[in-house]
C-alpha cells in the first residue's frame, strides 16, 4: 500500500510538473486514479473496467464537473502565435479541436469559448515588379518571347491565351487584341 501511496504522489507531481492539469485539480486525478486502484478486481479487458469506472454515478457524486476556463484556451492559443508562430488556420483549427473535445467527447459546456475571437488570416500582398525591373526583363528577351511577353504584361493575358493568338487577332490600325475563348470562339476586344 505504501508503494501505491508512493506512486501516486509521483503521479500528481508528474501532472504538476508537465503542466498537464492546473494546480487545484490535480488532487481530484490523484483521488481518481486511487479509487480505480482499490475497486475490485475484475477478469474482462482493462478499458472495458475503465469505462465502467468512468461512468460510475456513485463515483462521480463527489467530484467536481471539470470546467473549461475561456481564458486559458485564449492563452494557449497566443502562445500558439506568439511562441509557435502557427498560421491563423492552425490556430483556428486547434480551436475547433478544443470545442470538440469539450462539447462532443467530454461532455463539458464551455462557458464563453465559442465567442473567443478566430484568428485572421493576413492580407498577402503580391509580390510584383517594379516598373524598371519590368523593363529591364522585357529588354532581355528578343524576339518572339519579347513580343510575347509584352503582351501578356500589357494587355493582361493569360499564357494559353497569347499562345492562341492568330495574326488576324491583331488589329494594329487601331491597337487593338482579340482574345477568343477556346470554347466559343467569341472575340473580345482588350
Amino acid at each position: 500500500m505504501r508503494e501505491t501511496e508512493s506512486s501516486l504522489q509521483q503521479f500528481g507531481e508528474v501532472l504538476l510538473k508537465r503542466q498537464l492539469v492546473r494546480q487545484s485539480a490535480a488532487p481530484y486525478f490523484v483521488r481518481w486514479v486511487r479509487q480505480f486502484l482499490l475497486r475490485q478486481a475484475s477478469h474482462e479487458p482493462l478499458r472495458d473496467q475503465v469505462r465502467r469506472f468512468c461512468d460510475d454515478p456513485v463515483r462521480q457524486q463527489g467530484s467536481p464537473q471539470p470546467q473549461v476556463h475561456a481564458e486559458a484556451v485564449r492563452d494557449y492559443l497566443t502562445h500558439l502565435a506568439v511562441h509557435r508562430r502557427v498560421s491563423a488556420g492552425t490556430q483556428n483549427q486547434a480551436m475547433c479541436a478544443i470545442l470538440l473535445l469539450c462539447r462532443d467527447v467530454l461532455g463539458l459546456n464551455p462557458e464563453g469559448l465559442s465567442l473567443t475571437p478566430r484568428a485572421k488570416r493576413g492580407r498577402r500582398l503580391p509580390v510584383v515588379l517594379s516598373i524598371p525591373e519590368t523593363a529591364a526583363l522585357l529588354a532581355a528577351l528578343r524576339d518572339l518571347r519579347r513580343v510575347m511577353a509584352g503582351l501578356i504584361y500589357g494587355g493582361g493575358l493569360r499564357v494559353s491565351e497569347c499562345c492562341e493568338l492568330r495574326v488576324k487577332d491583331i488589329d494594329f490600325d487601331q491597337s487593338l487584341v482579340f482574345v477568343r475563348s477556346r470554347r466559343t470562339r467569341t472575340g473580345q476586344c482588350c
